[in-house]
């Protein structure tokens, strides 16, 4: 485990910014690739090579520009605690991404590969984040980081909320960096959360008011860092429970639900576009106080 500056971000750096030309032309070969294939590809692979291929693709991409992240900044508070706002204007003007187009309906499609790469549906994202505006969240975590939009997303939003502290986990969380240089607050750890590292991390940073857990998206990873957040924070999000791609993160989810319903509140951002396949999800499990409190 490495945390900020660590020799991954100055790699990151130079990757980043030489062979630019290179980068630029396999990143527009990669966009005329049809549709169709791609669809196969995707269908056909394993979930941990889907997971290789969005890591080998961000070779192509720049570290995510803190200055498109600037509405986050100047809109009133008001507007950024609305869902239908961020739905609906904010969320997809900021940028979606994710290994390919057919993730997203035809409507999200002007937003696709563009801004911070932001692997979400607003219609999802949107409403979590205007939760989030209500429930005092002053420290965050966020396990699996992939381009860093949601993470740099979430931060800037809740910022403007009291969040005085964000930490982003991931194998390779290099994207963030040019983004952590601008945020002292912001803390960058290239970690695997199911190595004792990990948990020295947890007890170095902890508590969190919030932990997002979106990195190994099998049962057995998806209860593990959940295991291993749960002393640590008092909310606990999981993306993709609705993700037919990641049933894994459903059935545990789902479990997770039933076997601690009187320890947290459980909470759903799933709603889907109208005639696109299913995708995504968000959850949100935030402790009970104790009776009495």
């Amino acid at each position: 485990m490495s945390v900020r500056p660590m020799r991954g971000l100055r790699s990151a750096a130079i990757r980043a910014w030489l062979d630019h030309d290179l980068r630029s032309q396999a990143a527009r070969a990669l966009r005329r690739v049809p549709d169709r294939p791609r669809q196969i590809v995707r269908e056909r692979l394993p979930a941990w090579a889907q997971r290789w291929v969005q890591r080998t693709r961000s070779y192509l991409i720049e570290p995510l520009d803190p200055r498109l992240l600037e509405p986050l900044a100047t809109e009133p508070p008001e507007r950024l605690a609305d869902a239908r706002f961020l739905t609906d204007e904010l969320l997809p003007g900021l940028g979606l991404g994710g290994v390919d187009r057919g993730l997203y309906p035809p409507e999200l499609l002007p937003y696709w590969d563009r801004g911070v790469l932001s692997i979400q549906f607003p219609n999802q994202f949107g409403p979590y984040l205007a939760a989030l505006t209500r429930l005092d969240v002053v420290s965050y975590l966020e396990l699996g980081v992939a381009y860093g939009g949601s993470f740099a997303a979430t931060v800037e939003l809740l910022r403007r909320f009291g969040l005085r502290r964000a930490l982003a986990a991931d194998l390779d969380p290099s994207m963030l960096w040019l983004y952590a240089a601008c945020r002292p607050e912001v803390t960058l750890a290239s970690v695997d959360s199911h190595t004792p590292a990990f948990g020295e991390l947890l007890r170095e940073h902890s508590p969190f008011d919030l932990v997002l857990i979106d990195a190994d998206h099998s049962e057995a990873g998806v209860r593990a860092d959940f295991e291993a957040v749960r002393p640590h924070a008092r909310m606990i999000a999981f993306h993709d429970i609705a993700e037919l791609n990641f049933p894994d993160v459903a059935k545990v989810w789902s479990e997770l639900r039933e076997q601690y319903a009187d320890e947290y509140e459980f909470r759903e951002f799933v709603e889907q576009y109208p005639g696109h396949r299913q995708h995504l999800g968000i959850g949100l499990a935030i402790r009970r106080e104790p009776a009495g409190a």
